[in-house]
């Protein structure tokens, strides 16, 4: 039997067009809204790398969930889910394992945690993503050269990598991959470096932010993309630490889809379509579908 999954992008995702389509959706209204008055009370404006990065992620992850309930009002619900990154946060939600607030609590938890860690850093920090070098040209060939500073925050496929350390060394890294043969090496839009061992101390507080959370049995199947596993009730907040201060397998998450999960079909559960494109040069046995601002999804 053929089955689907809802795959939520993560935190780097346009999102301007899915915004300005939904914001005046009966359904959209809502988790914007709330939103934005917890990123009011928490954060207050966005005049900073750090509190544009908050914003961002938090208008994503309401536009994330909005698109899921539009999805399950067509009649469309996931086997399987899964977010890339901080897309974890709506897949929560999805497969209702907590509520809306809940899930915009932790979201919000984990994004002051690494900024107030990053602060302490002395260096700034961030990302980059590379393509068209294979892990052992990075690991043997451009990392030696950096004195061991950078470390791969997600392995997007063969030759496809995002790259996590002290922002001058991750410059370093996109020039001497681009001289290496690397056809792509661009540094993210992050004042910060999601899924470093760094993170690991400062993300170990998160679960006690969460103790007075209730967590429900999942609907569906929630894979972790840290590790490819199924995440199961007790031990959701554990898999959002490992989320955080790992790397992410997301190319080994989509061939296990149609594998061993039998998912024919994968909604991109979000704005943008940056998970489709990454989709094409993963498998070719997995549907992507973004979702359409101009359709509603269909």
């Amino acid at each position: 039997v053929e089955r689907t999954a809802f795959l939520f992008p993560g935190n780097n995702s346009s999102y301007e067009d899915a915004l300005a389509a939904l914001k005046v959706h009966p359904v959209a209204g809502g988790f914007l809204d709330a939103a934005l008055a917890l990123h009011r009370s928490s954060v207050g404006e966005f005049n900073t790398p750090q509190g544009k990065e908050v914003y961002d992620s938090l208008l994503i992850h309401a536009l994330s969930c909005a698109i899921c309930d539009i999805y399950k009002a067509k009649g469309i619900r996931p086997a399987v889910v899964s977010g890339y990154s901080l897309g974890m946060y709506p897949s929560l939600y999805c497969a209702g394992v907590c509520s809306y607030e809940d899930s915009l609590k932790m979201l919000m938890d984990t994004l002051l945690c690494t900024r107030d860690f990053f602060a302490t850093q002395k260096e700034e920090f961030g990302m980059g993503a590379i393509i068209g070098l294979s892990e052992d040209e990075l690991v043997c060939q451009v990392f030696p050269s950096l004195s061991g500073r950078l470390e791969i925050a997600s392995y997007n496929g063969a030759r496809s990598f995002v790259v996590v350390g002290p922002r001058k060394p991750v410059r370093t890294c996109l020039q001497k991959s681009e001289s290496l043969g690397a056809f792509r090496a661009v540094p993210l839009c992050t004042p910060h470096g999601y899924h470093s061992r760094m993170l690991g101390k400062a993300a170990q507080t998160l679960p006690l932010a969460w103790r007075n959370l209730q967590f429900k049995e999942p609907e569906c199947t929630i894979l972790s993309p840290a590790d490819d596993r199924p995440v199961h009730r007790e031990k959701i907040a554990d898999a959002m630490v490992t989320n955080l201060a790992s790397p992410l397998r997301w190319a080994t998450l989509v061939n296990s889809l149609p594998e061993q999960y039998q998912v024919a079909h994968a909604y991109e559960t979000g704005p943008g379509d940056t998970l489709t494109r990454m989709s094409r040069h993963i498998t070719k046995r997995l549907k992507m579908i973004p979702f359409s601002v101009s359709t509603g999804g269909q």
